[in-house]
């Protein structure tokens, strides 16, 4: 997904645009990807904002990539691994977790998460699930996080359970 702002400053009562495209690539019908603004507003410096998109004819992806694989490529990891170096917890969910899974946990382009064990959360995160556009997030597994960031995300993930229920 990229993003282009009409204007680098936006004057106090004045209005900019966004443009927002969404790459289609390995998906498929109802779509939802969210987009985080930032401004110098002492209250609320930043701004989750959701666009929602009907993907009618999917496409694959064209380097034969795994599906999960693709969020590691060079076309993708700016947003879905790169946003996340030297991250933990909910720094690092809002930079590469959210995307899917959304601010709060409740699913956007995916399934809610499910409050489960530590182990459980532990190796979705680090090993995925093949076959879906869940990658194995750990360095072993190709993806960009260490033991740490992966534990900080578990944490994270348990606390956003406590507050969904």
């Amino acid at each position: 997904m990229a993003g282009l702002v009409s204007s680098s400053a936006v004057a106090p009562g004045e209005t900019g645009r966004l443009d927002v495209r969404i790459d289609p690539i390995g998906k498929k019908g109802k779509v939802t990807k969210t987009v985080a603004v930032y401004s110098d507003d002492a209250a609320e410096p930043k701004q989750i904002l959701q666009v929602k998109a009907d993907v009618r004819h999917g496409t694959k992806s064209a380097s034969g990539l795994r599906m999960g694989r693709v969020l590691f490529s060079a076309r993708c990891k700016s947003c879905h691994a790169d946003a996340g170096s030297g991250q933990k917890g909910k720094t690092l969910y809002e930079a590469i977790c959210a995307f899917c899974h959304g601010v709060r946990g409740e699913g956007v382009s995916t399934h809610p998460l499910k409050e489960g064990t530590d182990a459980w959360a532990r190796n979705w995160i680090a090993v995925g699930k093949p076959g879906t556009a869940m990658a194995g997030y750990s360095k072993e597994q190709g993806g960009p996080l260490d033991a740490a960031q992966i534990e900080s995300l578990v944490d994270y993930i348990k606390s956003l359970s406590r507050r969904r229920d």
